[in-house]
């Protein structure tokens, strides 16, 4: 195992998240890599300031009695109404400003629709008519002659 690998598997062997062998292999690492140790080291102290620190700070606003206050503010501005799912404006009729929309892209869509057909763009499956002489150019051959 490399210090990359052990770095790694650092997060996962915290949380007790490795199987068996790979917990061995990251130990004997360990054992045998003293950069890797450090670095093991300096997250452990890491980990330990920073929730020091967060609990330092959750004391602080357990006792601040405006912590208290702001909270109650938040809840009695919060809406009384639930939110809806997105799909329950559709049981509402729509408003002109989405009728217009609606008229505008479907409007594009025919103009870009007819003005390929103008090009002499067609539906991949359109057959052009033929002449009916045999062997003509561009003429299919009859399938029943």
């Amino acid at each position: 195992m490399n210090c990359d690998e052990a770095a790694k598997l650092w997060s996962p062997a915290r949380d007790g998240q490795l199987e068996h062998h790979r917990q061995a292999e990251l130990e004997a690492h360990l054992a045998r890599c003293p950069a890797c140790r450090q670095r093991v080291a300096d997250d452990d102290r890491l980990d330990l300031a920073i929730g020091a620190a967060l609990n330092r700070t959750a004391d602080a606003l357990a006792d601040d009695d405006r912590w208290h206050r702001a909270l109650a503010a938040a809840i009695a501005v919060a809406p009384a109404e639930p939110l809806h799912p997105w799909w329950s404006a559709l049981a509402h009729p729509p408003t002109s400003a989405q009728l217009r929309w609606f008229a505008l892209v479907a409007s594009l869509v025919l103009l870009a629709f007819f003005s390929m057909a103008g090009l002499g763009l067609r539906h991949p499956f359109h057959q052009a008519p033929t002449p009916s002489a045999q062997g003509a150019p561009g003429s299919l051959p009859d399938a029943g002659r």
